[in-house]
C-alpha cells in the first residue's frame, strides 16, 4: 500500500461525516481529475462517470453501445486483454478483430494495422489500448497516433479506449498522447481507466468511463443514457478508493509523493526487462531477446511456441502462459 494512500486514508477517517450515496456519475471532483489527467486542459465537452474498476466502465460502455446500435460489431486489437471480448460479447455486441502484430508477435505490424483501419465498414465501434499493451507490451508510437487517428475520423469511427497502465510506460503525459491526438481529431471518444494498478488499488475497484465530443449536446444525451446503464447495474458507484484517489490528485503534496511513487513503480518495471534482456543474451548468445527491454508495461509476449512453453514447464518449471 502506498504511503500517500495511508496518508489520504488517515485524512478520509478524520474528516468523513457521512455514508450517503454517491451521485450516480460518482463525485465531480474526481471526474475532473480523471479528464486532467487523460485530456489535459482540453476545450472539448467532456463527462465522466466514476465506475467499479476499469472493467465496470467497459462493461457500461458496452451497454450503451449495444442499446444504441444493437448487433454492432466491436473491433479490437488481434491480441488483446481476454476478457475483452467476453465484457463485449455479453452485452450481444459481436467481436472482431484487427492485425496488431507481426509475424514474430513481438513488434507491432504497422501497415496491417493501418490497412485494417482504413479497410473498416463505415461508423465501426474500435477498441485500442491507450498504452502498455496487456498481453503483448507493444505500444503506438505518436506517429502511428495520430495516422490511426485521421483513418478513424476518415470512416467516423468511435473510438473505445481502455487505458489501465497510464504512468507506466512513459509518464503520465507521456502516455495519454494518444488520447489526446484522438480527441483532437474525432468527433467523439469514449477512454475507459482504472486506477488499480498505478494507485496500487486493486481491490478498491476504482475506475472512470470518460466520454468526449465536439458537440456538447451530444455529450449531455450521452450522459443520460450513461446514466441509465449505470443505474440497472450497481446503481452509484462505490466511495471509499474513489475518495483516496480525488484526495491525492487534490492535495498538492500527495500528488508529488504518488507520483514519485509511480515513478520508482515505472523504473522498476524497466530494471527488470533490461536485467532479463541481459541475461537472456547472454545465455542464448543472440538478440532474439532485446524486444523486451523495449516493450512497455507489465507484460510482454516473447514469441515462444506452445511446445517451447510446455518444455519450459515440464523441464525447467518455468511457467508462462501456454500462447
Amino acid at each position: 500500500v502506498l504511503a500517500c494512500v495511508k496518508e489520504a486514508e488517515a485524512a478520509i477517517l478524520k474528516e468523513e461525516q457521512t455514508k450517503a450515496y454517491l451521485p450516480i456519475p460518482g463525485h465531480p471532483t474526481y471526474g475532473e481529475e480523471i479528464r486532467h489527467l487523460l485530456l489535459g486542459e482540453s476545450g472539448e465537452a467532456v463527462a465522466t462517470m466514476q465506475t467499479p474498476g476499469g472493467t465496470g466502465a467497459l462493461r457500461v460502455v458496452a451497454d450503451f453501445l449495444a442499446e444504441f446500435r444493437p448487433g454492432s460489431a466491436m473491433w479490437m486489437p488481434n491480441p488483446t486483454w481476454p476478457n475483452h471480448p467476453q465484457v463485449f460479447s455479453r452485452t450481444g455486441l459481436t467481436c472482431e478483430s484487427y492485425p496488431y502484430l507481426d509475424e514474430s508477435q513481438t513488434q507491432l505490424d504497422r501497415q496491417g494495422f493501418l490497412d485494417a483501419l482504413a479497410a473498416l465498414p463505415p461508423e465501426q465501434f474500435v477498441l485500442l489500448h491507450g498504452c502498455c499493451h496487456n498481453p503483448s507490451g507493444v505500444d503506438l508510437t505518436e506517429e502511428d497516433w495520430v495516422a490511426a487517428a485521421e483513418l478513424l475520423a476518415r470512416g467516423r469511427h468511435l473510438p473505445v479506449v481502455d487505458i489501465a497502465y497510464q504512468g507506466y510506460g512513459q509518464g503520465i503525459e507521456e502516455d495519454a498522447a494518444g488520447i489526446r491526438i484522438l480527441a483532437e481529431k474525432v468527433e467523439e471518444l469514449f477512454v475507459c481507466n482504472s486506477f488499480s494498478k498505478i494507485f496500487s488499488l486493486y481491490r478498491e475497484r476504482v475506475g472512470g468511463l470518460t466520454f468526449m465530443a465536439k458537440d456538447p449536446s451530444v455529450v449531455e444525451t450521452v450522459t443520460s443514457r450513461l446514466k441509465r446503464c449505470v443505474r440497472t447495474h450497481y446503481s452509484n458507484p462505490p466511495a471509499h478508493g474513489g475518495a483516496v484517489v480525488t484526495k491525492i490528485l487534490s492535495t498538492p503534496a500527495l500528488r508529488a509523493d504518488w507520483l514519485e511513487d509511480l515513478s520508482a513503480m515505472r523504473d522498476r518495471i524497466r530494471a527488470a526487462r533490461v536485467s532479463l534482456t541481459q541475461a537472456l543474451r547472454k545465455s542464448t548468445g543472440t538478440d532474439r531477446f532485446d524486444i523486451l527491454a523495449q516493450h512497455q508495461g507489465m507484460f510482454s509476449l516473447m514469441g515462444l511456441s506452445q511446445d517451447q512453453v510446455e518444455q519450459l514447464r515440464e523441464e525447467h518449471a518455468i511457467y508462462l502462459v501456454s500462447n
